[in-house]
Formats: C-alpha cells, sequence, structure tokens
C-alpha cells in the first residue's frame, strides 16, 4: 500500500516540475507503466499540470521584478 501510495505522489510530482518532457503525455506512460489506476492516474496528471502552472505562471510574473 505504501508503494502504491508513493507512486501517486510521484507521480503528481513528476508532472509538477516544469522541464521539459515532463508534462501530460510522459505522466501518462509512466502511469501506465506504473500500472497506476486511470481514475488516479487522472487525479495525478491533473494536480501536478495544477502545481506546473502555477509555478510558471508565478516565475513569468515576478521573473521580470526579480530580474
Amino acid at each position: 500500500k505504501i508503494i502504491d501510495k508513493m507512486k501517486f505522489y510521484g507521480l503528481i510530482i513528476f508532472v509538477g516540475i516544469p522541464f521539459p518532457l515532463t508534462g501530460v503525455w510522459t505522466g501518462s506512460l509512466a502511469a501506465y507503466l506504473f500500472d497506476l489506476s486511470k481514475q488516479r492516474s487522472i487525479l495525478a496528471i491533473i494536480l501536478g499540470v495544477l502545481i506546473s502552472s502555477t509555478v510558471v505562471t508565478l516565475l513569468t510574473i515576478y521573473g521580470n521584478i526579480i530580474l
């Protein structure tokens, strides 16, 4: 059970990192390879995209101020 929970959170973090090749398509492939259920995979990918988009938006808004 603990490993299954870590797969879920790992997928959220993997999709949530705003780098190339760590998006929804690769996250979907990872979810398939990790053998996660469809509902848990969709939830993890949605949460990861929300995290990633928030990070990119904040960097865009505050990046000009900082630099």
